[in-house]
């Protein structure tokens, strides 16, 4: 009734959560105020406008930060001539950064019993509950069609391809480092920051907490690639990688409408391009990709530059020093 924030932000996957509650403020009118908002919606992702900021038609949120998974690799052990004729003579097809599921086990398992007598296994799988492993099975099954339940919301999780990419999961994990079934997200920071994993399905900002903690070798050594998928019917490759966190922000109904119009403006500022383009493509954020900008060979380039906005006024005289 009376709440303590002037605004709030959490997880995306909790947005149903908040939003059915009937206590976050419609944006639909505050929006409505400024001109070129049109043009702001377009620009978010459908993936995250849609799921992750209307609710029952109306828009209850902002978007801050868009999550995804990616497929994160070391381009040493990839481009290097002895492996890639092992991987030739023993699988009868190139060493390559896998596309489909079948490869990305291939690999894992062919980099685990090469590598890992010097400690260096094929991959690293999130599996504890608590930390979102259902997430990284979810990568697996969505791309072979998966949905969590069928149009009679009966759950289909249980069954059919959601069976075969648990085992696909599964396998994938018994070539893991020690300790492997009951991996959890820190440790998989942790392995791949000290180069310990050749791959490393997580989120897109991995790269970015190894730029800041490890040197430039091993920093540079990294790679991205879409989400391994499945070979459909066509020959097609499918690709679906989860987003699974994210960041979404709402405004408290029960405020006074003054609190509420500030409010309204500081989050749609912060998540506009104007400024967003610039927060994503900055290491110490914290936020993703999430509007269509952001995935623009210009908001690419921003990664290698200092953030301009990291600046100093009359109100804020000195500017510590990780943000230099």
């Amino acid at each position: 009734r009376q709440p303590r924030f002037d605004f709030v932000q959490y997880p995306s996957l909790f947005f149903g959560a908040f939003a059915s509650t009937g206590q976050l403020e419609p944006l639909d009118p505050y929006f409505e105020k400024y001109a070129g908002t049109s043009d702001y919606l377009d620009w978010v992702m459908p993936a995250y406008r849609e799921f992750y900021t209307k609710w029952n038609g109306e828009t209850v949120g902002v978007m801050l930060d868009g999550d995804i998974h990616i497929l994160h690799y070391r381009k040493k052990y990839f481009e290097d001539p002895e492996l890639q004729a092992k991987f030739s003579s023993r699988f009868q097809q190139e060493l390559a950064v896998p596309t489909t599921w079948d490869d990305f086990l291939k690999c894992t398992q062919f980099f685990t019993e090469e590598l890992s007598g010097d400690g260096i296994y094929g991959t690293s799988m999130v599996v504890n509950p608590p930390n979102f492993g259902w997430g990284f099975w979810m990568d697996i099954a969505a791309s072979a069609g998966v949905n969590y339940f069928d149009e009679n919301m009966n759950p289909v999780i249980n069954q059919g391809k959601a069976a075969e990419a648990l085992d696909m999961y599964k396998e994938i994990i018994s070539f893991g480092p020690p300790g492997a079934e009951a991996m959890d997200i820190g440790t998989t920071i942790q392995r791949w920051q000290s180069g310990s994993d050749v791959m490393s399905v997580w989120w897109i900002d991995l790269a970015e907490f190894t730029v800041q903690q490890q040197g430039v070798e091993l920093a540079e050594d990294q790679g991205a690639a879409i989400v391994p998928g499945w070979v459909g019917d066509d020959g097609e490759v499918t690709h679906r990688a989860t987003s699974l966190w994210c960041r979404t922000a709402s405004i408290p109904r029960n405020l006074p409408q003054d609190v509420k119009d500030a409010a309204f403006y500081f989050i749609y500022r912060m998540s506009h391009p104007d400024y967003s383009d610039r927060i994503v493509a900055d290491p110490f954020c914290g936020s993703e990709p999430f509007g269509k900008s952001h995935y623009t060979d210009a908001a690419a380039q921003m990664y290698i530059e200092p953030n301009p906005q990291r600046s100093t006024n009359d109100l804020w005289t000195t500017n510590d020093g990780i943000f230099q």
